[in-house]
């Protein structure tokens, strides 16, 4: 579950953001902006995407930046859903329990931000403390200019706030595009994308810049970078064989997860995710739920590696991925209470009942770690832990199907896990 319980809840900002105000211009900026027809101009060609329109563009100082990415965070989701799935994720030992979620966010794209495309507001902005000599991020962002005046990417990026994980794969599309033209428009001889190695080495190259990123939660870290990064890997495929006009149809057939991202062969036989659908669950008395929400592939590595799984062990684990469903429930509804008075829930389903089993087996390492707690039974197929405030962390596996459940009451927990397995619907493609 990257940061990713909804999670690029922000991250889509990073090419979103906008902002009407603006500082005065230094002269260099000036003509950095001036530069950006001619640079346009070269994108086109190169992506096969005619300027539709002129790109208005103009440059944004740090503190505006950060007032725009809150007032879009504020105008795009209810308060409660900001704080429902900041709770999510600390219940799920994803974030600090005394952090501030929509803090943590804003600066980290505070931070790394050198410019950006809002579609909402059709313009381009740059950086102000970006210099001279940048074209390739100009590049980029003319690249998400042009996707709009084609594809409209605005509300398709955020096409669905209950499936998550299907919102990253949008976004791995429109951030793959931006980056695998940004290689093109920089490079003096065409970019050899067939050749072994060549994608690998460019991605390896650009991890090592992740070291700037220091203490940032896990899950933060990798919803920022998975659609740079993995998203230039799906587009590599296609461009290895195929034209920028094989790229365009994506955007009508869009990938579906995280999974189809991971491995494009799965989105070549355009495989659709199981979907499952949470219920009430009457055993935990007085809760409601305040999240649902779909974790995806990345997902599942992430809540693995978080709780101190091997990260080859935890990609291996979350392989196999068919669909999943996570929700969370709360002591009356109340959006004041602790992530840790509320109960976590996530059914997952795999492609084979190997693969449930491979997770299972990864979950029992984990556990430890997400419970806080001792283990306090373990059978073929169910493992729980106590936690010292005495409530249950357990995962169960039935055929290819697993449940995890995280701070269920001792007395109930195994009632919340039966109601789970019966109430909550799989619906198979």
């Amino acid at each position: 579950m990257s940061a990713r319980v909804s999670i690029p809840l922000a991250l889509a900002f990073s090419i979103a953001a906008g902002a009407t105000a603006r500082a005065q211009v230094p002269d260099d900026k000036k003509k950095l902006v001036e530069e950006a027809d001619r640079i346009a101009e070269k994108v086109s060609k190169l992506r096969g995407l005619a300027i539709l329109k002129p790109i208005k563009r103009g440059v944004m100082s740090k503190p505006q930046i950060t007032e725009r990415l809150l007032k879009r965070v504020r105008s795009e989701y209810k308060p409660d859903e900001i704080v429902n799935e900041g709770m999510a994720m600390k219940r799920f030992g994803l974030l600090p329990p005394d952090s501030d979620y929509l803090k943590l966010v804003v600066d980290l794209l505070t931070e790394q931000i050198a410019g950006f495309y809002d579609p909402w507001e059709k313009q381009l902005y740059i950086a102000d403390w970006i210099t001279l000599g940048n074209d390739a991020i100009m590049a980029h962002e003319i690249d998400h200019a042009l996707q709009d005046q084609h594809f409209q990417i605005g509300r398709w990026m955020m096409a669905d706030k209950k499936n998550a994980d299907s919102t990253l794969g949008r976004q791995s599309l429109i951030e793959g595009d931006g980056l695998a033209l940004m290689l093109e428009f920089s490079s003096p001889t065409p970019v050899p994308w067939g050749q072994d190695g060549f994608v690998d080495s460019v991605v390896a190259m650009m991890s090592m810049g992740m070291a700037t990123l220091g203490d940032t939660p896990l899950a933060l870290k990798e919803s920022l970078v998975f659609p740079y990064l993995s998203g230039v890997k799906f587009i590599a495929e296609i461009r290895k064989t195929h034209p920028w006009k094989a790229v365009d149809e994506v955007y009508k057939r869009p990938p579906l997860s995280s999974e189809h991202i991971l491995h494009p062969s799965t989105y070549a036989s355009y495989e659709r995710p199981i979907e499952v659908r949470a219920a009430a669950l009457p055993a935990l008395k007085g809760m409601k739920q305040r999240y649902d929400n779909v974790m995806g592939e990345l997902g599942a590595s992430v809540l693995l590696r978080q709780h101190k799984v091997a990260e080859w062990t935890a990609r291996i684990a979350a392989a196999g991925w068919g669909g999943d469903r996570i929700a969370l429930y709360v002591p009356g509804g109340k959006l004041d209470t602790t992530a840790a008075s509320a109960v976590g829930v996530l059914y997952s389903v795999w492609d084979s009942e190997v693969d449930a089993v491979e997770f299972f087996g990864a979950l029992e390492d984990a556990l430890p770690s997400l419970s806080g707690g001792a283990q306090a039974s373990s059978k073929p197929l169910l493992i729980e832990f106590r936690a010292p405030s005495g409530a249950i962390a357990s995962a169960e596996r039935r055929g290819d199907a697993v449940v995890l459940v995280i701070g269920a009451p001792a007395a109930s927990a195994a009632e919340v896990r039966a109601q789970v397995w019966k109430s909550w619907s799989v619906r198979r493609p």
